[in-house]
């Protein structure tokens, strides 16, 4: 901050300090000419609220100086209105200590308010709360320290003087304090004021003011006047009621002080209810309780009204923005071509949109339960899928269902689809507190019938070529018999031709096999049975523990849980991922491959981990994409395939499959599930 601007901020604080003062010493006479005759103690202390504002509204750093204005004010005052000179300097004391714990209980409490070290005016009924906990525990401070100076100045003390100390301060000060911060508190531009101004606005509210002003003038008038004998002072909270529920804060600050204005004077000249007590200090009293009981009671009922408006505003914004939300999610799920549906566990159907209707006709309408006698709905393998197998029942269940395939048609057979579906568990639940779950499909029927002839094509073609492969291996074998026997041929050349077109005959064999494998893999019935995992194992790896080239390899299979699967497509999985792990192995070193499992939910998850090559980085997904290699190029022989049919048997059984490098040293471990043997219930 430049010098200049520094300067400026200073002769401002000055400036209020100095207006604040000013303030200060008009309402200290004002309170001084409320005494009643011959006592030192005034009715109402309007003071004590101008004192805590004063350095409520000062930065911190010039608090000494505030200070000392209001000694100086203090004395002034209340020498000026004939008090002694003792008097005067003692009853410094409490004003100055009322000023200074006022202003840190208010910046300690609410903080957001003018005064409190923030500019906001009162906009609930907790802001009031802040603003009663002030002035009586700063008027609690300033009576204890008054009395005590009291006490040295006089060596006596009277309970009741210090009982109408604490309330004139306590009733001076919540007035001002509420009357100043409503008024002159200001709030943020972008909020808006909360509630209503000075003077309503509208002609009818305007007619029901005059109405209330007229109605509170009457009620006073009567009861401090014609019927003053008579104890009538609960009519007069009629008006300040009429006011907090009908009026702004503004309203009901300016009416109750009026009112108070009014009951101090009446009292102070002895008309009206409260000028009936049997001595001045019960006058006293009754008053300033009834005058901090009109301004409570209206500020409470008009902070609770803004408070109420507030919320009801942010409600309706919230309400619209939710109504926008939901619109536009309505019409961009009723745009989707993908089919969605939303389910409660028991089958009723809470959303549905037109794709869902059209891409499986008879589907349930929204708000029919979905009983399985609509369409059929079969799984890959074929078999017809019971309700609680359903893809919302197993979502519903915890299960996630991602991107499965199911044939969809009606009992005669007739429009047969083949939809892709993903389900997923909601994380909230219905109106009725029921699960819910949201299915999503697209139809894929062509893409899979054109697969289907993809995949057809290539097992045709890969049958057909075993033919003339078979015919070509025999007459090579055959000719390489022949070299060997006809002394008059040079063997050695013919026997390095026929061996390389031997070579290519096997390995165009292998890829034949591969696809034909493949096809198989896809295209076969699934049969489920128990299978004991175990003995497939065990049958594998005596068939890959023979030695190829180098050492033999070293296959551990250990005590595997029993599956519901398809034995010939397992035996066909595990032979694939064990021949890889005996495979991928370096030049030299004997394979090392353990086969281990554990029963995870309804679950059977198998372990092949070999300490081979390993798998390079960011490849353990592609791994399985048909005809990916991941050592391209190098010397070990593969077309591709055997993953991808590891892939697809998986898959087939409604399991998964995924690689994953070793945590401790070299090679791969592949982890795939099986569903598990069920398990009977106990009786």
């Amino acid at each position: 901050m430049s010098s200049a601007s520094a300067r400026a901020g200073a002769g401002r604080t000055a400036s209020l300090l100095v207006a604040g003062a000013a303030a200060y010493l008009g309402l200290g006479v004002l309170g001084r000419e409320m005494t009643f005759p011959g006592q030192t103690l005034a009715l109402a202390w309007p003071a004590a609220g101008g004192s805590v504002l004063l350095l409520g509204l000062a930065p911190q750093r010039w608090w000494p100086v505030a200070g000392l204005l209001l000694a100086v004010a203090t004395f002034g005052f209340n020498f000026g209105t004939g008090l002694e000179p003792t008097l005067s300097a003692a009853f410094v004391v409490p004003n100055v200590v009322q000023a200074f714990v006022g202003a840190l209980v208010l910046r300690g409490t609410a903080p957001h308010l003018l005064g409190g070290g923030g500019t906001r005016p009162l906009t609930a009924p907790r802001d009031f709360l802040a603003l009663l906990v002030t002035a009586v525990s700063s008027s609690l401070a300033a009576v204890l320290s008054g009395t005590l100076a009291l006490w040295l100045l006089r060596g006596s003390w009277d309970a009741l003087d210090s009982l109408l100390w604490l309330g004139r301060n306590s009733a001076g000060a919540l007035v001002v304090l509420t009357v100043v911060v409503v008024l002159v508190g200001r709030v943020p531009a972008t909020g808006g004021d909360p509630f209503a101004g000075l003077v309503p606005r509208g002609p009818e509210r305007l007619l029901e003011l005059v109405a209330l002003v007229a109605a509170t003038t009457g009620l006073y008038v009567l009861v401090f006047g014609r019927y003053a004998g008579l104890p009538l002072a609960f009519p007069l909270l009629v008006p300040s009621v009429w006011a907090g529920l009908r009026f702004g804060p503004r309203t009901v600050a300016l009416h109750s002080l009026a009112v108070g204005a009014g009951v101090a004077v009446a009292t102070l000249r002895g008309v009206g209810p409260f000028a009936r007590g049997a001595s001045w200090a019960e006058q006293a009293l009754v008053s300033q309780l009834f005058i901090g009981t009109v301004l409570a009671l209206g500020m409470l009922l008009a902070l609770q009204a803004v408070e109420r408006r507030a919320l009801t505003r942010v409600v309706g914004r919230a309400h619209a923005e939710v109504s926008n939300q939901a619109a536009l999610l309505s019409t961009v799920i009723d745009s989707m071509h993908e089919g969605l549906v939303v389910l409660d566990d028991e089958g009723r159907v809470l959303l549905r949109n037109p794709s869902a209707a059209r891409l499986v006709p008879g589907v349930a309408a929204q708000g029919e339960v979905s009983t399985g006698s609509g369409p059929w709905v079969s799984g890959a393998d074929g078999r017809p899928l019971a309700l609680d197998e359903l893809p919302f029942a197993r979502a519903l269940r915890g299960e996630r269902v991602v991107a499965e395939d199911a044939e969809v048609h009606h009992g005669d057979g007739a429009d047969r689809r083949v939809l892709r579906v993903s389900a997923q568990r909601l994380p909230f639940a219905s109106d009725s507190g029921r699960g819910q779950a949201v299915v999503i499909y697209h139809d894929v029927t062509a893409e899979h019938a054109q697969r289907a002839a993809l995949e057809s094509f290539a097992h045709v073609v890969a049958h057909d070529l075993k033919g003339p492969l078979g015919t070509v291996q025999g007459w090579t074998e055959l000719l390489e018999a022949e070299a060997t026997a006809a002394p008059q041929v040079d063997s050695g050349e013919v026997l390095g031709v026929l061996a390389r077109v031997s070579g290519a005959t096997d390995t165009m064999g292998r890829l034949i096999g591969g696809l034909l494998e493949a096809s198989t893999s896809r295209h076969a019935q699934v049969r489920l049975g128990e299978v004991d995992l175990t003995a497939v194992a065990e049958a594998v790896a005596a068939q890959w523990r023979e030695p190829v080239t180098g050492a033999a390899p070293v296959i551990t299979v250990d005590p595997l849980p029993a599956a519901r699967a398809d034995e010939v497509l397992v035996r066909q999985l595990l032979g694939n991922l064990v021949g890889n792990a005996v495979k991928y192995v370096e030049r030299g070193r004997a394979a090392e491959v353990t086969v281990s499992g554990r029963v995870v939910g309804e679950h059977v998850e198998v372990v092949v981990a070999d300490r081979g090559v390993g798998v390079p980085p960011g490849q353990h997904e592609a791994i399985f994409a048909v005809l990916h290699r991941a050592h391209a190029g190098s010397d070990y022989e593969g077309h591709g395939i055997g993953l991808s049919v590891c892939q697809t048997i998986v898959e087939r059984h409604g399991g998964t499959i995924v690689a994953r490098p070793r945590t401790t040293g070299p090679g791969t471990a592949f982890v795939f599930t099986l569903p598990a043997v069920a398990t009977p219930a106990a009786g």
